[in-house]
């Protein structure tokens, strides 16, 4: 029901897993390791939805362990128009809270938890946003470049063991 001018966001934050040829699963409360493509979400099958939305902005955000293995075979959706205006960006674009081989830690190595809290990276997106201290240009808009650059900071920071990746293909901001 989407139409070419929306922008598509999906927030993604789970368990990753990879089978054994290294395709990533989203793992939800039921998923049964052994069973992992009939209990999990593939991120193919992700990756299919996303590609055949209308919307020609496209932004993902995806939390989770081994979550730079989405980016593994994500191929550019032909079509995109040319003269693009300057603030109207179009395209798509992926943040994952790690890269292919690594984990994404949940709580901050700092802090000890007595109740839930957000993950590392999690964390980093919300403080970028809503403090806007991820508008690193300083224009008054949070691009996808400013936060991937916040949340990279921020997360490199907080754990040496987890870089954020991104991959793109974004006309305009």
């Amino acid at each position: 029901e989407g139409r070419l001018d929306d922008l598509l966001l999906l927030y993604m934050s789970c368990h990753g897993f990879k089978d054994v040829d290294g395709h990533l699963y989203f793992c939800l409360s039921s998923t049964k390791l052994d069973r992992l493509a009939a209990t999990g979400v593939s991120a193919h099958f992700v990756h299919e939805r996303v590609e055949r939305c209308r919307s020609r902005r496209r932004v993902l955000l995806l939390d989770c362990c081994y979550s730079g293995a989405y980016l593994k075979g994500h191929l550019h959706r032909a079509g995109e128009q040319a003269g693009v205006e300057a603030l109207e960006g179009r395209g798509w674009a992926v943040i994952t809270s790690s890269n292919a081989l690594e984990y994404s830690f949940e709580v901050d190595s700092n802090a000890m938890a007595s109740a839930p809290q957000l993950s590392v990276f999690t964390t980093a997106v919300v403080e970028g946003l809503r403090t806007g201290d991820a508008d690193y240009n300083d224009d008054g808009l949070v691009s996808v470049d400013d936060l991937y650059a916040y949340v990279y900071d921020s997360v490199s920071q907080r754990t040496p063991h987890q870089k954020p990746r991104r991959m793109g293909d974004v006309r305009g901001d």
